[in-house]
């Protein structure tokens, strides 16, 4: 992070600091005092229902913390920068902190596909640029002014995941962000229980459009029947898809089951096969808006290519694991909506060994929630899934689906919650066997894929 003054901070959050302090430099920004060194950091006491950071105040300070972003006044001779809300100003703090960069800045959201997309952006510009990303799960309104932080001026470029639960988070993500180029995935149902309608969902994703650049670019999926309502004056559209209408297209896709998808990709003047080294031909997606920003931003086919390549999974995001007991797990446990299983179990049918999917509850479905659970179970039944594992309350609706489907050789069980299931992994799987485990991220179901790679890991 770029150096800053407290002045200066004080000033872009609208924070009372005594002048006495304004010289004062820091060089990072925290919100955690459970880290080893906090050494020249700003400490931000963010609160919520569980926790409030003014009780680490003191931690902070003894870890080397420079000042304090408090809602509170404190008893300390400690610089501290007094803010009517310190989640507010983290954000305030990270737009004036954007706001030092030319760069290219990318924003990428969507119903599904978002942190692949992301991911593979990424890996295509850092071909040609020094490229920022968001790691993990910091695409929410503390995550992402965090990841802002680690800007400097060595970069060329970033690559920021804005994520969504409600409308007008987009709004204020982007106000952050500022991008040069928009993506929008798609328009899926994930999240549908705020929004009502998938109308909606496409009202609040195209909230990444407020603060783009009037020069800025924006990349929608071309196939996805909403995304093409999309219309603008003052910025060029770029579509990708599968569709030969898209300008960024894809043709030639061959699915290699777990090892990745080979496909030729074609725009403009330019054509070109590459071997992506990720299961699912929903990849093919992802990959085609990384070629709409790596061509937009300069780089030529040879550098996407290359850059399309060398990607590799995340972890619980259909992460290829050899378990024991010679089984594979297909470990995808970060989130679910239908969109996303339903692409785990394409990629699952397509092995050829013994198939057996372990699926919990997809939350914030909305009123629809039933219907989408009994539609997964029908479709994993009509997939030929060997096994189909239904853990959650809701869950109960995918293991009626799947029976009401299933073939007379098909097992289908069902287990209240991860608890219960536990002490059966061992008998639910046989050596050899291909094994997906997805649920939403509240499910916890990394605590499924951890037994799992323990050899009789049934102990919970």
């Amino acid at each position: 992070m770029k150096q800053l003054t407290l002045k200066k901070i004080a000033d872009a959050v609208n924070g009372q600091l005594k002048t006495k302090f304004n010289s004062i430099k820091i060089d990072g920004v925290a919100t955690d005092s459970r880290r080893d060194d906090l050494s020249g950091s700003l400490f931000t006491c963010l609160t919520g229902e569980r926790f409030d950071g003014h009780d680490f105040v003191r931690d902070a300070i003894a870890k080397g913390a420079a000042c304090i972003l408090s809602e509170k006044r404190l008893d300390t001779l400690h610089p501290v920068i007094l803010v009517p809300s310190a989640r507010e100003a983290l954000k305030n703090l990270a737009a004036y902190y954007r706001s030092l960069f030319d760069i290219h800045v990318v924003a990428v959201t969507g119903s599904v596909g978002k942190t692949t997309t992301k991911d593979m952006i990424a890996q295509v510009l850092s071909a040609k640029y020094k490229t920022l990303k968001t790691e993990g799960n910091f695409n929410n309104d503390i995550g992402l002014p965090l990841c802002m932080f680690r800007l400097d001026d060595s970069y060329q470029a970033a690559v920021f995941e804005l994520g969504m639960n409600r409308p007008g988070e987009i709004r204020s993500l982007s106000k952050i962000v500022r991008p040069t180029v928009s993506v929008i995935t798609n328009i899926g149902v994930a999240h549908i229980e705020n929004f009502s309608t998938k109308e909606g969902i496409l009202r609040a994703k195209t909230e990444i459009f407020e603060f783009l650049a009037e020069d800025g670019h924006i990349i929608l999926n071309g196939d996805d029947e909403l995304l093409k309502t999309i219309r603008t004056d003052k910025r060029q559209i770029h579509y990708f898809g599968r569709h030969h209408n898209n300008y960024y297209s894809a043709f030639n896709i061959r699915n290699n089951g777990l090892i990745g998808v080979v496909c030729t990709f074609r725009y403009g003047g330019n054509e070109f096969k590459a071997n992506i080294p990720l299961p699912g031909g929903h990849i093919v997606d992802n990959a085609l808006a990384a070629v709409a920003a790596g061509d937009i931003l300069g780089l030529g086919a040879e550098g996407i290519k290359n850059g399309l390549e060398s990607v590799r999974p995340l972890k619980m995001r259909m992460d290829v694991l050899n378990a024991p007991g010679g089984v594979t797990l297909i470990n995808d446990v970060y989130n679910a909506s239908p969109n996303s299983v339903m692409a785990g179990l394409d990629v699952l049918s397509g092995v050829g060994s013994r198939k057996v999917c372990i699926l919990g509850d997809m939350l914030e479905l909305g009123e629809a929630s039933l219907k989408y659970h009994n539609d997964i179970g029908a479709y994993a039944a009509q997939k030929r899934i060997d096994s189909i594992v239904c853990v959650g309350a809701l869950s109960r609706e995918t293991y009626n689906g799947a029976k009401k489907h299933a073939a007379k050789t098909t097992e289908c069980a069902y287990y209240a919650d991860s608890d219960a299931l536990l002490p059966n992994l061992d008998k639910l799987t046989e050596e050899g066997d291909t094994v997906l485990v997805k649920a939403s991220r509240a499910m916890r179901f990394e605590r499924v894929v951890d037994a799992m790679m323990r050899r009789g890991g049934n102990d919970g």
